[in-house]
Formats: C-alpha cells, sequence, structure tokens
C-alpha cells in the first residue's frame, strides 16, 4: 500500500468515525466560565486533530519513516494530519 492509499483510507475511517463522535460544546447557562471563554470546541477538535497524526505516525512501517516520524515528533506542538501527511510525502 503507497503512503497515498494508506493515508486516504485513514482519512476515510477518520471521516466515519467523525460521524458518530460529536464534539462537546460550551452551552452558555451551564459554563462555569460565565462568559463562554473556555473554548471548549476548539480545543476538542485539536485534540482529535493532533490524535489522528499520532495514529497516521504510528501505521508508517519500517526504516524509511522512522528518521522523519521521530523529527516530527520531536516538535513541541503535533501539527495536523495533513500538514504530517504533506512533510511525510517531502521527505519521500
Amino acid at each position: 500500500m503507497t503512503l497515498v492509499e494508506l493515508y486516504s483510507k485513514l482519512r476515510g475511517l477518520w471521516s466515519e468515525l467523525d460521524n458518530y463522535v460529536k464534539v462537546p460544546t460550551c452551552m452558555r447557562s451551564r459554563c462555569k466560565c460565565k462568559s463562554c471563554e473556555c473554548n471548549v470546541t476548539s480545543k476538542m477538535r485539536q485534540m482529535f486533530e493532533a490524535k489522528k497524526s499520532y495514529q497516521f505516525l504510528l501505521v508508517l512501517n519500517g526504516d524509511l519513516y522512522s528518521q522523519i516520524r521521530g523529527k516530527i515528533l520531536a516538535t513541541e506542538l503535533l501539527r495536523s494530519s495533513k500538514k504530517v501527511f504533506t512533510i511525510i510525502t517531502q521527505e519521500e
């Protein structure tokens, strides 16, 4: 399976999963921050996107990707899965 095929398959699975997993939103009347400054929806989306990036990096096999995978994982802020895919295809 090529890198493009692998990433396409993962994106399809993530899209299907997104139909079942709903991101919580801040309900102003229930929110303890009173002014809805907690930005919970954005934080949850960032968390899910980071998880997708980790999943993509974990399915890459072999020594071919080990160095670039290490570089990406060493970054302080994990990039989006789309950005990770772009970095890896450029390296390839």
